[in-house]
C-alpha cells in the first residue's frame, strides 16, 4: 500500500516537473515575456499579487461564489434527478431542456444574462446553468446504477420513504456523486472566472485577469492561472478524502 502510494506521488511529482519544464523550454524558444513569461518571472510576479490585499479579496469573493453555486447545483440536480428517476414522463420531459443547457454556448449564456440581470448577478447563473445539467447526468446515472434486487426489495418492503433514502440509496450513490462534484469543480471555477471576466464583476478573479491583459501584465495572469490551479486541488483533495471516508462508513 505505501510502495503505491509512493509511486502515485513520485510519478505525479514527475508530471508537475515535466509541465514546468515545457513551460520553461517554452519562454526560451519565444523569448518574449508578452507572449511566454519565464518561470522566475511568474514566480516573482505571483509574490507580487500575494502581498496585495486586493488579491485575497479577489480570491474569497470567487471562491465563495463558486462554492455557493456548488452546493445549489447539488440540490437542484439531486431533485431533479430524483424526480426522472422515479417518473419517466419527467426524465422525457426535462431532457430537451438538460440537452439545450449543456450544448448552448457559454459565451451566449453569458451575454443573454449580462444583458437581464447585470454584471453583479450574472456569473452566479451562468456558472449554474453549466454545472447543473453534468451534476443532473452524473447524479442521475447513479441512481439507475443501483442494483435492481435491491430497488424490489425497498418497494415490497416499505416503499420510498426520507429514510429509506437516507439508509438506502444515499450510501450507494455517495461516493459516485462526490466523484461527479470533483470532475465539475474544475470546469466549475473556470466557467466561474469566464464569467466574471465577461461580466466585469468588480473584486474577482475575472475582474482582475481582464485588468492584467489590458496593461500586458502576463506574468500576473499567469500568476492567477497558478493561484486557480492551486485551489482546484485543495478542493479536489478535500473531497476526495471526504469520499473514501463515505467509501469507508458506508
Amino acid at each position: 500500500m505505501m510502495t503505491s502510494t509512493i509511486k502515485k506521488t513520485s510519478f505525479y511529482i514527475l508530471g508537475i516537473l515535466f509541465i514546468i519544464a515545457i513551460w520553461v523550454i517554452s519562454s526560451k524558444i519565444v523569448n518574449n515575456d508578452i507572449v511566454i513569461p519565464t518561470f522566475s518571472s511568474v514566480v516573482k510576479s505571483l509574490g507580487n499579487l500575494l502581498k496585495l490585499k486586493s488579491t485575497y479579496v479577489s480570491i474569497l469573493n470567487t471562491i465563495l461564489k463558486l462554492l455557493l453555486v456548488l452546493v445549489i447545483g447539488v440540490v437542484i440536480s439531486s431533485i431533479l434527478a430524483l424526480t426522472s428517476y422515479k417518473l419517466n414522463w419527467f426524465s422525457n420531459f426535462i431532457s430537451p431542456l438538460i440537452a439545450l443547457l449543456r450544448t448552448v454556448p457559454v459565451a451566449t449564456i453569458s451575454i443573454l444574462l449580462l444583458l437581464m440581470i447585470g454584471n453583479k448577478k450574472a456569473p452566479y447563473y451562468i456558472c449554474l446553468l453549466v454545472v447543473i445539467p453534468i451534476l443532473y447526468e452524473a447524479f442521475l446515472a447513479s441512481l439507475k446504477g443501483i442494483n435492481k434486487g435491491i430497488i424490489e426489495e425497498v418497494r415490497m418492503l416499505s416503499g420510498l420513504t426520507p429514510y429509506v433514502i437516507y439508509k438506502v440509496y444515499l450510501p450507494i450513490i455517495a461516493p459516485y456523486s462526490v466523484s461527479s462534484i470533483i470532475s465539475t469543480l474544475g470546469l466549475g471555477l473556470k466557467v466561474m472566472v469566464m464569467a466574471e471576466f465577461i461580466s466585469q464583476t468588480p473584486n474577482t478573479i475575472g475582474y482582475s485577469l481582464n485588468e492584467e491583459k489590458m496593461f500586458l501584465e502576463i506574468g500576473n495572469v499567469f500568476s492567477w492561472t497558478l493561484i486557480l490551479i492551486i485551489f482546484v486541488l485543495i478542493f479536489e483533495f478535500i473531497l476526495k478524502l471526504i469520499q473514501k471516508k463515505m467509501e469507508e462508513k458506508f
